[in-house]
């Protein structure tokens, strides 16, 4: 058989290995990511990998590697107006471990709730998130917090907790007579 060998790997040294790299005849080849594509972003890396066979024709193939998994987020995340009213999220985050790294209160004299847990590993299922209001809104309005996520190392998101506004109270009035 003839002999072939990798004469190009198209930039793609550093994520991707082919085993065998070369070789007589005909042979399978395992094309296998050493890394992670960093992206959640890009829609993939593509190299272009030349085969050179009996060092006269020259063959390219096409390898691409998907983007990271985006992460979602706890969505509609409401608390009743009350102190100690609870209810759980769902944050999903496939590629890379998580923490929450801010929370903005937007104008709130104190921090009026918790969550837990506040960071976790990279995992497949959904991880739920405990929130709780530690005090009553004191507000005939609604409040918001915006919850700052980073994941890996450099990519943030953000989703809202709200709480509910303090119930207006009703007036009454009598009449004479």
């Amino acid at each position: 058989g003839e002999s072939w060998q990798i004469s190009d790997w198209g930039g793609a040294q550093d994520w991707l290995e082919i085993d065998p790299s070369s070789g007589t005849g005909n042979k399978t080849l395992t094309f296998r990511a050493k890394t992670t594509n960093p992206s959640y972003t890009d829609n993939h890396r593509i190299a272009t990998i030349k085969v050179t066979f009996g060092g006269n024709f020259e063959k390219p193939i096409t390898v691409t590697q998907n983007q990271k998994t985006a992460p979602t987020l706890p969505s509609n995340v409401t608390l009743g107006y009350r102190s100690g009213v609870s209810t759980t999220g769902y944050l999903t985050s496939v590629a890379d471990s998580w923490e929450v790294i801010d929370i903005n209160w937007q104008g709130a004299t104190s921090e009026w709730f918790t969550l837990s847990p506040k960071n976790a590993a990279a995992n497949s299922s959904r991880q739920p998130i405990s929130f709780t209001t530690t005090e009553e809104n004191p507000n005939y309005s609604s409040r918001e917090a915006t919850v700052t996520v980073r994941f890996g190392s450099d990519y943030t998101k953000t989703f809202t907790v709200k709480q509910n506004k303090k119930p207006t109270p009703i007036s009454v009035s009598g009449g004479t007579g």
